[in-house]
C-alpha cells in the first residue's frame, strides 16, 4: 500500500511539472510607450511678418510610463524639415542665435523623446519672417548749451545738442522746440542738419525758457530731456545792456579804437539801404596797419526794425566780404544811433564769428559821420590765412561823411567802382582780411 501512495505521488508530481503555468508566463513584462501627443504653440501657424530671431514654444510632452522626456527640434525651408537645429532639450522652448533669412517661408516640428528612445512627432507648423528689418530709432543724445538751470542768458543765445546716430545708418535731422512752458511745443527750427542753432529773433527779458529737441530719421524720433534756462535783462539801449551782449571786454575794445557808442532806448528809423563810400580806416589794433588805408566801399542794409525791442535785421557787403545780423539790436537817441551784431562773416567760402557796430547821425537823404569798428571773435584757427587774428578789429569812417541811401546812390556805387578801378583798385576787404 505504501509502496502504491507513492506511485501515486509520483504521477501526481509528474502531472504538475508538466501542466503549471512558470511565474513570467502568468505576469509578462508591460511594453513601454512612447510620449503622449502635444502641441506647437508658438511661433503659431501660418504666421507671417516673424521676427528673424523668434523664440519658440510647445506644450509639455507626458510620459504615460513617468519616463523623462527631452526634445529635438526641426526647422528649415522644406515643407517635411530635416534640419536639426537642437537636441536633447529639456525645456518646451527654444530662442534662435542665428537669424533667418527675411521673407522666406519655414516649417518646423518637434520630436518628444523618452529615457526609453521612444519618440513623439508634433504637427508640422509653417511661418513667413519680416519682408524687411524695421526700423529703429536714432539713438538717444544729450542737450549742450545753454546749460540746465542756466541764468542770465543772452536773448539770442545758440542752441547746441549732441550727435543722434542712426542705427540703420538713416539720415537724421533736427527739430529744436522752445517756448515758456515747461514741455515746449512752439517749433523754432526743423529738417536741421546741424547740431547748433542760433536764434535770430530775440527772447524776452528776465524769462525762464524751456527747450528740446527732436531727432528723425524717415519714420522714428527721438525726444531729448527738456533743459531751462533764464534770460537776461532786456537789451534797453544801456551800457550794461550792451555789455550783456557783447561783454565788458569787447566794449572796451570798441572804446580803445575810438568809436562812440550812442547810447538810449529811442533811436531814429533806419530802414533802407546805404552806401559808405569812400570807406577809410581810422584806427586798428591790427599789425600793420596805417591810417588813412582804404577799403571796397561798404553796402549796408537794415530792417525789420523794432524800437520796442530795440531790434533790427542788417545785412552788409563790401567786396567777398557777407555781414549778416537777424535780430541785432539797436540803441540811441534823436537822430544818433548805433547798431550791434553778433554775426558770421565770410571771405570766400570760409565763414567766421565777428562783432560788427556801427554809429552814426541819421540827416536827410541818408546818414552822416558813420563809423564802423569790426573786431574778430573767433577765427576758427583760419587755416586759409585770410583773416584778422582774434581779438583784434579796425575802425573805417565813409571818408567824406555822408553816405547816401542807395535810391540816390546808384550812380555812386559804378563811379566810386570806376574810381578804384583807375586807381589800381583796394587789397583786402573792409574789416577782417590780413
Amino acid at each position: 500500500m505504501i509502496r502504491l501512495n507513492k506511485a501515486i505521488l509520483c504521477y501526481v508530481l509528474a502531472f504538475s511539472v508538466f501542466t503549471s503555468c512558470s511565474k513570467s508566463e502568468n505576469n509578462p513584462e508591460p511594453t513601454n510607450s512612447a510620449p503622449n501627443n502635444f502641441t506647437l504653440t508658438e511661433v503659431a501657424n501660418n504666421s507671417v511678418e516673424v521676427d528673424l530671431l523668434p523664440e519658440f514654444t510647445w506644450q509639455k510632452a507626458v510620459d504615460p510610463d513617468g519616463d523623462n522626456v527631452s526634445y529635438n527640434f526641426y526647422l528649415d525651408t522644406d515643407s517635411e524639415p530635416s534640419t536639426q537645429i537642437g537636441s536633447n532639450l529639456t525645456r518646451e522652448s527654444l530662442i534662435l542665435t542665428d537669424e533667418l533669412a527675411l521673407n522666406t517661408t519655414y516649417y518646423w516640428y518637434v520630436e518628444a523623446k523618452d529615457t526609453e528612445g521612444n519618440i513623439k512627432k508634433s504637427a508640422i507648423f509653417t511661418f513667413k519672417t519680416i519682408e524687411r528689418l524695421p526700423n529703429e530709432s536714432p539713438e538717444n543724445f544729450s542737450l549742450l548749451t545753454p546749460e540746465n538751470n542756466s541764468i542770465d542768458v543772452v536773448t539770442l543765445p545758440l542752441l547746441s545738442w549732441e550727435q543722434s546716430t542712426d542705427p540703420d545708418g538713416d539720415s537724421v535731422t533736427y527739430a529744436v522746440y522752445l517756448d515758456q512752458n515747461e514741455d515746449p511745443k512752439t517749433i523754432i527750427a526743423s529738417d536741421l542738419s546741424d547740431t547748433s542753432f542760433e536764434l535770430s529773433n530775440p527772447l524776452e527779458g528776465n524769462k525762464v525758457y524751456y527747450w528740446k529737441v527732436i531727432a528723425n530719421d524717415s519714420e522714428l524720433s527721438t525726444e531729448s530731456e527738456i533743459f531751462q534756462f533764464t534770460t537776461e535783462e532786456n537789451f534797453d539801449g544801456s551800457i550794461s545792456a550792451v555789455e550783456n551782449f557783447y561783454s565788458a571786454e569787447h566794449v572796451q575794445a570798441l572804446e580803445d579804437l575810438g568809436i562812440s557808442l550812442n547810447l538810449g532806448d529811442n533811436p531814429p528809423s533806419l530802414e533802407g539801404a546805404y552806401l559808405i563810400s569812400p570807406a577809410i580806416l581810422v584806427e586798428s589794433s591790427v599789425p600793420g596797419d596805417a591810417p588813412g588805408m582804404r577799403f571796397p566801399d561798404y553796402r549796408a542794409e537794415i530792417s525789420n526794425q523794432n524800437n520796442e525791442s530795440l531790434t533790427l535785421d542788417y545785412y552788409g557787403q563790401g567786396g567777398s566780404q557777407v555781414d549778416e545780423g537777424d535780430g541785432s539790436f539797436i540803441s540811441g537817441e534823436g537822430n544818433n544811433f548805433t547798431i550791434y551784431l553778433k554775426t558770421t562773416s565770410q571771405i570766400g567760402s570760409y565763414p567766421v564769428e565777428t562783432t560788427f557796430t556801427i554809429s552814426g547821425t541819421v540827416v536827410e537823404g541818408g546818414f552822416a559821420d558813420v563809423r564802423l569798428a569790426a573786431l574778430m571773435l573767433d577765427d576758427k584757427g583760419d587755416p586759409q590765412h585770410v583773416y584778422i587774428s582774434n581779438d583784434t578789429g579796425r575802425l573805417i569812417e565813409d571818408g567824406d561823411g555822408f553816405s547816401p541811401k542807395l535810391e540816390e546812390a546808384a550812380k555812386l556805387i559804378k563811379a566810386s567802382t570806376d574810381k578804384k578801378m583807375l586807381s589800381g583798385g583796394v587789397v583786402g576787404t573792409i574789416n577782417y582780411n590780413n
